[in-house]
């Protein structure tokens, strides 16, 4: 477990969850997300991300919570992402064409 990611996961009722996440959300963290991730969407229907606080962040996260998005969808489920939006993270969701996906104006 990477000490420089922060999950918790904080179930609702048998239906949904909601999970925060914090720290840096890298490639280096991208397959502990994943797994808590793909857990909570085969436990759960709906799923609320929020995401603060980080201080670092990549393309491979970015993916990841679409990916998520994309696979929910699919299987009928809803993922909502909720970001904290710091300048980091409107530079990085603007840079990696993502902010009109996960920023809310």
């Amino acid at each position: 477990m990477n000490k420089n990611i922060l999950i918790t996961a904080s179930p609702v009722n048998d239906q949904v969850v909601n999970i925060s996440i914090e720290g840096e959300l890298t490639i280096r963290n991208a397959n502990q997300l994943k797994a808590k991730l793909s857990e909570a969407l085969t436990s759960y229907q709906n799923i609320n991300l929020k995401v603060r606080n980080v201080n670092r962040g990549d393309l491979s996260v970015v993916q990841l919570f679409l990916s998520v998005a994309r696979t929910a969808r699919k299987l009928g489920k809803k993922v909502n992402v909720e970001f904290e939006q710091t300048e980091y993270i409107v530079s990085l969701m603007e840079t990696s064409g993502m902010g009109k996906v996960f920023l809310q104006r």
